[in-house]
């Protein structure tokens, strides 16, 4: 392959993008996600985002842990981050 014709990380993650389901999402957030409270004290909510985004899925708010360990993990997260950040 010639090095013009290379596919970067950033052209991996669009097109695994495009094969994420909202099952794949719903079932991400179920197992990863922490969903924001309304009563959350001001420490609470300063220690979640030392390591974490808050994004909107479905009219819910969520707290999604800044490192994966497992690919579609991360290409979830980006997408999340990248459509859905607070």
């Amino acid at each position: 392959m010639e090095p013009s014709m290379k596919i970067n990380d950033k052209d991996i993650r669009a097109i695994a993008q495009s094969f994420l389901t909202i099952g794949d999402i719903r079932i991400y957030l179920s197992e990863v996600a922490t969903e924001v409270r309304e009563d959350e004290e001001d420490e609470y909510v300063e220690l979640m985002m030392d390591n974490h985004r808050c994004i909107v899925w479905e009219g819910k708010q969520y707290y999604i842990p800044e490192e994966n360990n497992f690919v579609k993990n991360q290409t979830i997260y980006d997408y999340l981050y990248e459509n859905h950040a607070l």
